[in-house]
């Protein structure tokens, strides 16, 4: 009887470990931003879309954006961290996504470039 519930624990905890895994972020997650602006209120709004090229549902929880934006005074790079995204993308799915940075000094800029990672 001890060796069945073992056996049944064991099968349990092997489908929970093989679930998540699979449903985690994974390194065919891309994140392909679109546009990047500054609103009235100091807010800088990076949108753009999340693509699962992957064979397994990615789940995303947080996420570390860094902008670099070149201006006339040379590169300023502003970055913040996300926690709590709960962003679930199926498998070869696309999501659009925007993420706010908030209390950030506005800068005039002539392009920027935008890393992702998590």
């Amino acid at each position: 009887m001890k060796k069945r519930c073992l056996f049944i624990v064991l099968c349990i905890a092997s489908i929970l470990v093989i679930g998540a895994a699979s449903a985690a972020a994974s390194s065919d997650l891309e994140f392909s931003p679109s546009k990047v602006y500054f609103t009235e209120n100091n807010t800088l709004m990076v949108e753009g879309n999340f693509y699962n090229t992957g064979t397994f549902i990615s789940w995303l929880p947080k996420a570390n954006v860094e902008i670099t934006f070149t201006t006339d005074n040379g590169p300023k790079t502003i970055s913040q961290s996300f926690t709590n995204l709960d962003l679930m993308i199926n498998t070869q799915g696309v999501r659009y996504w925007n993420f706010e940075l908030h209390d950030v000094s506005k800068v005039e800029f002539k392009s920027w470039k935008v890393k992702f990672s998590y």
